[in-house]
């Protein structure tokens, strides 16, 4: 934690034998350039010559995640943070100074990336997804979807968000109304006393049959950067969602996809507690506008 250079999250990713030469000596030819996927990965040729141009993917900007996490946290784990994110802002500069450019995933990220380095050339490139026939929205009470890794501590404490500041007083309204939640990693530190009608999955191998048991998305990612990709994820299976500021930023897609983009948890109560007939008609609407594009 102290003695290395590098973020505590960058440090399990090095791999000492694993360099420029290691990675020539199993290429049938010298590449044109090398796409560095993610900024984690590049930890173990950083401290090497790089042979050959170098592009970097970035899915997110990694130092903002944690001053953001910062500030949502008091001393001692705030200054910790600061300076990991420090180090962090240190660790991306130094990659990006040895790249040729950054294909940056969400068009507020690309603004950033200017910022940061004026010099590199930057450009926008969205995460691909193919859109299909979206399927039938389910009959019955509303059921509400929640997917994403509980490893990642911005879906754990919005998953905690959900689960305290929301859903206790949406079941209170609304009886009737379920959450099923689906994602690896342990939810032990995300209980709580109204559990009754939330349906655990874990990992799931299927996605499209997650998505068809559900009348709409749940994102209330507190903090973090990029794009959710949940967010695009509930509008390719054809469903509409609700998302705080920050689960929306970066998605790309139009205002209107959303049944709420609100960080307020009574907007998020008042919109959950319906029926269900709200979400089902915006579900409808995004399905034909998708089905259209």
């Amino acid at each position: 934690l102290f003695r290395s250079s590098l973020p505590f999250s960058v440090k399990p990713f090095v791999v000492r034998e694993l360099g420029w030469k290691a990675l020539r000596d199993l290429l049938p030819a010298d590449p044109s350039f090398v796409l560095v996927d993610g900024a984690h990965v590049y930890a173990s040729f950083l401290e090497k010559r790089t042979p050959w141009p170098v592009v970097y993917r970035a899915h997110n900007i990694e130092h903002q995640i944690w001053r953001s996490a910062a500030e949502r946290s008091g001393f001692p784990l705030r200054t910790l943070l600061l300076w990991q994110a420090e180090k962090m802002q240190r660790f991306e500069r130094r990659l990006m100074g040895q790249c040729s450019g950054v294909l940056a995933i969400s068009p507020e990220d690309l603004k950033e990336f200017q910022c940061e380095s004026p010099e590199v050339p930057v450009e926008w490139v969205p995460p691909g997804f193919v859109f299909k026939n979206p399927s039938a929205i389910p009959e019955g009470p509303p059921v509400y979807g929640f997917i994403g890794r509980f490893d990642w501590p911005p879906n754990r404490e919005g998953f905690r968000w959900l689960l305290e500041r929301v859903w206790p007083e949406v079941r209170r309204r609304n009886p009737a109304a379920r959450l099923l939640v689906a994602g690896k990693g342990s939810l032990d530190s995300c209980s709580s006393g109204t559990n009754d009608a939330v349906e655990r999955l874990g990992e799931i191998p299927n996605l499209e049959e997650f998505y068809s048991r559900i009348h709409a998305a749940l994102a209330p990612i507190p903090y973090g950067g990029g794009t959710k990709i949940k967010v695009v994820e509930a509008a390719r299976y054809g469903r509409s969602f609700l998302a705080t500021s920050n689960a929306f930023y970066g998605s790309g897609l139009p205002r209107e996809s959303a049944l709420l983009v609100s960080d307020d948890p009574g907007e998020w109560i008042r919109v959950l507690a319906t029926s269900g007939k709200r979400s089902e008609e915006h579900t409808s609407e995004l399905q034909s506008h998708l089905n259209l594009v």
